[in-house]
């Protein structure tokens, strides 16, 4: 499953979000720390809860270019619960400059 990594420790906790999409969740099932999230059936992601306990220096937001020994050791535990193993998404966004705009009335 390609996933995006969040994180936010100030604000969600010490949890590893790992999500692939933007499906909104029906289910979930916990294996310890471990928690998969579906849609229907459909496995749409992960939350890690104790994130800071696997060693890393997790940066708060998303993580488009985590460790390869993080995610390797994301999978190892997805593995030991027979899950399906996850691979990082890249980035896909584009950056632009606006040179000029009109103000619109009504709007901020």
């Amino acid at each position: 499953m390609k996933i995006a990594l969040f994180y936010n420790k100030e604000n969600v906790g010490d949890v590893l979000i790992l999500k692939s999409n933007d499906e909104i969740p029906t289910t979930y099932k916990r294996f310890n720390d471990l928690v998969a999230i579906y849609n229907s059936d459909k496995l749409i992601g992960y939350n890690y809860f104790d994130a800071s306990s696997l060693g890393f220096d997790l940066k708060n937001g998303i993580n488009y270019h985590p460790s390869k020994e993080l995610i390797n050791k994301i999978n190892l535990i997805i593995k030991e619960n027979n899950l399906e193993e996850i691979e990082v998404i890249e980035p896909n966004f584009k950056v632009g400059l606006v040179k000029e705009c009109e103000d619109i009335e009504g709007t901020h």
